[in-house]
């Protein structure tokens, strides 16, 4: 109950404009949900939680949520089209923050399921040709 009225608060203060105070609730009601594995409910704390970043302009913790999305815990609650988006969201922002491991992200398609993105291509995973802090 107490998430759901802190939904209702972030989402007032994301449509007041009011970005980062909206985006420390939903952070708390995303601490919340994954620690007491109510996954469905923390994918959809997860997507107020990176529209919030990419308004203050947060990339680097716009690439982790976005990570957070494509893991394997919530991946029976994350839809097809959401995996894409959330594949697309990652790799525009490690784009963004135009680092040496940015550079060295490639689209590949190793598993038995793959994503279609936006582009049309599909995407199932990212590899990195340099070691990376976000493995999935």
């Amino acid at each position: 109950r107490a998430v759901s009225c802190g939904r209702r608060a972030a989402d007032r203060l994301f449509a007041a404009g009011s970005h980062a105070r909206a985006l420390v609730l939903y952070a708390e009601q995303c601490r919340v949900l994954l620690a007491d594995n109510w996954h469905a409910l923390a994918v959809s704390a997860l997507h107020r939680m990176i529209a919030s970043q990419e308004a203050l302009g947060h990339t680097a913790e716009v690439a982790a949520s976005a990570a957070i999305l494509l893991g394997s815990d919530l991946r029976p609650h994350v839809s097809p089209a959401e995996r894409a988006r959330a594949a697309d969201t990652l790799i525009r922002a490690a784009l963004e923050l135009e680092t040496p491991r940015a550079a060295s992200l490639q689209p590949i398609c190793d598993v038995a399921d793959p994503v279609p993105a936006p582009n049309g291509r599909f995407i199932c995973a990212l590899r990195s040709r340099v070691p990376c802090a976000l493995a999935f």
